[in-house]
């Protein structure tokens, strides 16, 4: 178990690159991190999306952004991608039940 806190990008980016070796040698990594840079997130391999302690996205993060377009939700180009997918489940509702079956369909 490795904890690490109040780490500056450039730390956080060596750390992420030390895990992801670790995981491609057979190792089963998770992690959670909060508020990452773009070029952090996309470090990630997989991600999992939770609201209200449901899955609202697993997958490539790579795919995170084309999922959620899939859904009408369109990230701007300008957006992190973490940010954007952090603001929509902070404020996704369950009872939103169109939105809801959009995400999962």
């Amino acid at each position: 178990m490795l904890l690490c806190s109040g780490l500056d990008n450039v730390n956080a980016k060596q750390v992420l690159l030390l895990l992801r070796t670790l995981a491609r040698q057979g190792r089963t990594i998770v992690c959670t991190i909060h508020q990452p840079a773009a070029s952090l997130f996309q470090l990630f391999d997989h991600v999992y999306v939770v609201s209200q302690g449901l899955c609202v996205f697993q997958g490539a993060t790579q795919q995170l952004v084309p999922f959620l377009s899939s859904a009408g939700l369109n990230c701007p180009t300008t957006h992190n991608p973490a940010d954007f997918g952090k603001t929509l489940v902070n404020g996704f509702n369950h009872d939103d039940h169109a939105l809801w079956h959009k995400l999962n369909p």
